[in-house]
């Protein structure tokens, strides 16, 4: 970099600290303008509260002006899923990806596709809960998701053993036959 393009891309000094509690954050987007969401990545067993089979979101909202808090963002929700560490070979929550559809009743659903440990999880943003999990450590070796990305109707998946792509519609089309086919558990 020239010294010019440093300067060009300098910003601002209002940097501020949101969250400290977290062990390893991750992977971060914002769900819309008030609300953020970062993903903890738990492994090993060297962590009391960060431990190998936990995936962990957390949702941050975005406080108002006036707030007395020294923040401008306040946790507002833990997203947590865990299962026995000794269920596949490791991985963490990390990149993910938010994906809007219409469901079944015609209600308009928020979901987060994201890593997680034993593969990629299907998180509802509304309940909380994850209503998948595509397992992809269960050998040893196996693939572990490290990002993910939406688009084209896919799911784009990179990990320890490439590019993986996942329809997000029964036929890889969206139609109204096959748009809720993948999500019936939401």
């Amino acid at each position: 970099l020239t010294e010019d393009a440093h300067l060009q891309t300098n910003v601002k000094n209002d940097v501020e600290l949101i969250a400290s509690d977290m062990m390893r954050p991750n992977g971060i987007k914002f769900i819309d303008d008030d609300h953020l969401i970062v993903s903890e990545c738990c492994q090993g067993s060297h962590l009391e509260n960060c431990k190998s089979g936990t995936s962990r979101w957390r949702i941050f909202e975005q406080q108002d002006q006036e707030s007395t808090s020294s923040s401008s963002w306040a946790h507002s929700k833990i997203i947590e899923n865990t299962v026995s560490a000794d269920a596949a070979d490791g991985g963490c929550a990390d990149g993910f990806a938010l994906y809007e559809y219409v469901n079944r009743e015609e209600r308009r659903k928020h979901v987060l596709i994201g890593a997680c440990f034993g593969g990629m999880c299907i998180v509802d943003l509304e309940s909380g809960e994850v209503v998948s999990r595509m397992w992809t450590t269960r050998e040893q070796g196996g693939c572990k998701i490290s990002n993910v990305a939406v688009g084209k109707e896919y799911a784009f998946l990179t990990g320890s053993c490439g590019i993986l792509t996942l329809p997000l519609t029964g036929s890889g089309r969206q139609s109204e036959d096959t748009e809720a086919s993948l999500h019936t558990e939401l």
